[in-house]
């Protein structure tokens, strides 16, 4: 499958805030959202993690982020448990 999946953020109050958009395809089984210390972010090297069933594009916040500590995310859609189309990395220092 093609596609796009384009990725920003923000933090503010301890909190990141990310916002995803998705053109060219439609991700039936959902959106995985991750975090990880690194510019490597995939489901093996991130540190949280979550899951989105719903096949739109979507909004999703990481609480529990270390103040001070920068932060690199990126979504993935879905296909049987694994990425399928993944958006840029973002890195974010939280705030």
């Amino acid at each position: 499958q093609t596609g796009a999946i384009t990725l920003t953020g923000s933090s503010s109050d301890g909190e990141v805030t990310l916002k995803y958009t998705t053109s060219g395809f439609s991700a039936p089984t959902g959106f995985h959202v991750m975090a990880a210390s690194s510019t490597s972010v995939d489901l093996s090297t991130s540190i949280k993690t979550m899951y989105f069933p719903q096949p739109h594009a979507s909004t999703a916040i990481f609480q529990d982020l270390e103040i001070g500590q920068t932060y690199y995310f990126r979504v993935c859609s879905n296909n049987e448990g694994a990425c399928e189309i993944s958006s840029n990395v973002l890195s974010l220092t939280v705030q």
